[in-house]
């Protein structure tokens, strides 16, 4: 079928609609996302650990540790429990989340995953705080070696959040955590 623009609608044969170019892209609405396009689908996530419960989400469950106020746990967790990568082992659905696929959601969607995002964002921030001012406690001390563990897991984490298929709000946030140093003022 030979396909022509013309006068700002998809023309199609010698009786084209006007609508034309509004039913291709609502085709390609449906299609795009169930062709691979997209990361993956951010219908049924995990929510956050809380009340100190483990869960198959180590993200998930360090921040849990963290807000429900075992900061020391949480943070021992993080630097011994790690799996290769934070993002590909977690299940939050705001860390999996593209700005694409973001882009996509209905208005109810975006207002729930938004308010998720935000809190995650929080939360990650506050505990790399918590896990920097641990670096800087065994620093003064003379222990470089657990400083630098620290330190490393921080930057590690950023990086992931700074590589990842994520919105941007978690990828700078990853760009913050990832350049961090020991040098920097708290």
């Amino acid at each position: 079928m030979k396909q022509l623009f013309r006068s700002r609608h998809l023309v199609s044969g010698p009786t084209a609609q006007p609508w034309g170019a509004f039913t291709c892209f609502a085709i390609l609405a449906v299609l795009v996302p169930s062709l691979g396009c997209s990361r993956s689908s951010p219908s049924g996530a995990a929510a956050p650990a809380t009340n100190g419960q483990i869960q198959s989400d180590p993200l998930s469950n360090v921040l849990g540790l963290a807000k429900d106020g075992d900061v020391d746990k949480a943070i021992v967790q993080f630097l011994n429990s790690a799996p290769e990568n934070w993002l590909a082992a977690t299940k939050a659905e705001e860390l999996r989340i593209s700005e694409g696929d973001f882009w996509w959601l209905s208005q109810a969607n975006k207002t729930r995953v938004q308010q998720q995002i935000i809190d995650r964002a929080q939360a990650i921030k506050s505990f790399a705080r918590s896990v920097m001012e641990r670096a800087h406690e065994a620093k003064k001390k003379g222990d470089m070696e657990s400083a630098q563990r620290h330190l490393e897991s921080v930057q590690r984490l950023g990086q992931q959040l700074q590589d990842a298929d994520t919105v941007l709000v978690f990828e700078e946030l990853g760009r913050a955590l990832a350049g961090i140093t020991l040098d920097e003022d708290r």
